[in-house]
């Protein structure tokens, strides 16, 4: 007995409905159920998102002309009066497809789109449509466009997300300008812009500025970032050292720093000295760094205080004999009013049985945190140099509820997100139970030891 097509009974606008749903290359292949299907998804879509992967010819040149000629055909000849809401382009750009991009765009902007992606793949001259007005615009990503803004512009008011990417040409006076023609600008990305070479972000000079997210990764020319009379809820940095200035910033909420295989260990602690200095009140500080060798003369000084510190992420790959012990005690010692401590170690070598002239440093003497009570370590093997410093972290938090110990390390991606890489295999062979026997007499009273 032959199935019944129920869901081709249901009336056109109920199918529109379940097809405006359904991603963008599973809308498209609707269209060869039968005949009646064809048509339905061109008007059914209102977020396009277009890659080659949406036609199967095998060639390559075949795609690309297969690819120019559907978003062609959708936006040229659609008879769908609902707006689009989103249009995202991604193909590698070769050399007459400039004018096809400026009419889809025109034709998303007069159809009211409020979210824009353009990623050619590779760098290209394509020069963004600065001109054609987006009154509805909210969201604008360019990747590996041009970025040529004209002498008459009106800008976009109600654009609030700007992601630039591998744009070549982008300098500081655009970003600048940017700022001065996008008033309601809350979220700035910028990565891989190797036009880069300074950032600054002045609320000074824009009248109104609502910028509350900044986020700056892999601009590999870029040696200075200053922020002047902005409060920031979030300061996202990844890539090679860089110089931090911060003038008339009253707050910033989450500060995340990523030098990680920049090659400037050194400057590091001075920078984080520095961004804790200059702003009265910050929440959170997350710092990802490789630190090859940490000197007692990039260490914070016993004169400076960051007051203003509640929570610190600490990601450092290291050494045994850098050193890193002391720094940690110094800025655990700068910080009286922090309140969660995370520390990621990733050890270079295996599990050391030894004592070693740490544990002279490590002695708490008259030093005491009193309001430190959330301490994460993770990455841990079970060496004496961890052991020591878990200890002094121990016996010198007055009022510590909870301190985790776990073996597996916990990376930070680029996308912000994280992974986490398994135990060494030392742990549940020695390093567990050794932990357990050296940590447990000095946990205070009142507090717990979580070892996973």
């Amino acid at each position: 007995m032959a199935a019944t097509d129920r869901i081709g009974l249901l009336p056109d606008d109920v199918l529109h409905c379940i097809i405006s749903r359904l991603p963008m290359r599973d809308a498209v292949l609707t269209g060869s159920l039968s005949r009646r299907w064809r048509r339905l998804w061109e008007l059914s879509v209102s977020h396009f998102d277009f890659d080659p992967s949406l036609v199967s010819s095998a060639a390559s040149h075949c795609r690309t002309s297969d690819f120019l000629s559907l978003v062609h055909r959708l936006f040229l000849l659609r008879r769908n009066p609902n707006p689009i809401k989103s249009l995202r382009l991604r193909f590698r750009l070769t050399f007459s497809e400039s004018d096809h991009i400026d009419r889809w765009i025109a034709s998303a902007a007069a159809s009211g789109t409020d979210d824009l992606e353009i990623d050619l793949d590779v760098p290209s001259s394509y020069a963004f449509p600065f001109g054609i007005r987006f009154p509805s615009l909210k969201s604008l990503r360019l990747a590996s466009c041009g970025l040529r803004l004209p002498i008459a512009f009106d800008g976009f008011d109600s654009l609030s997300i700007v992601t630039l990417e591998n744009i070549a040409d982008l300098n500081d006076g655009i970003v600048s300008e940017l700022l001065s023609w996008c008033p309601s600008m809350e979220r700035l990305r910028l990565g891989r812009c190797r036009g880069l070479l300074s950032l600054t972000i002045d609320g000074g000079c824009h009248q109104g500025l609502r910028l509350k997210h900044l986020r700056v990764g892999e601009c590999r020319n870029l040696v200075g970032i200053v922020i002047s009379a902005v409060d920031l809820a979030s300061l996202e940095y990844y890539g090679q050292s860089v110089s931090f200035s911060f003038r008339k910033v009253c707050r910033v909420g989450e500060v995340m720093i990523d030098f990680r295989g920049s090659g400037y260990g050194d400057c590091i602690a001075h920078e984080l000295e520095k961004l804790l200095g200059e702003v009265p009140e910050i929440g959170t500080v997350a710092l990802w760094a490789s630190l090859p060798h940490v000197h007692e003369d990039i260490l914070p000084q016993d004169s400076v205080v960051f007051a203003n510190l509640r929570q610190l992420s600490l990601d450092i790959p290291t050494r045994k004999d850098t050193g890193i012990h002391n720094m940690i005690i110094q800025i655990l010692k700068s910080a009286p009013l922090l309140k969660k401590f995370q520390l990621d170690l990733l050890w270079y070598s295996g599990l050391d049985r030894t004592s070693t002239t740490m544990g002279e440093t490590l002695r708490p003497g008259r030093f005491q945190h009193h309001h430190l009570n959330i301490v994460e370590l993770t990455g841990f093997i079970g060496n004496t140099n961890e052991i020591l410093l878990a200890k002094y972290i121990l016996q010198t938090t007055v009022s510590l509820e909870r301190m985790t110990v776990c073996p597996r390390k916990r990376c930070l991606l680029r996308d912000g997100k994280s992974e986490t890489h398994p135990a060494h295999l030392l742990w549940s062979v020695e390093g567990r139970a050794r932990v357990h026997e050296h940590l447990t007499p000095d946990v205070p009273p009142g507090a717990q030891l979580v070892i996973l």
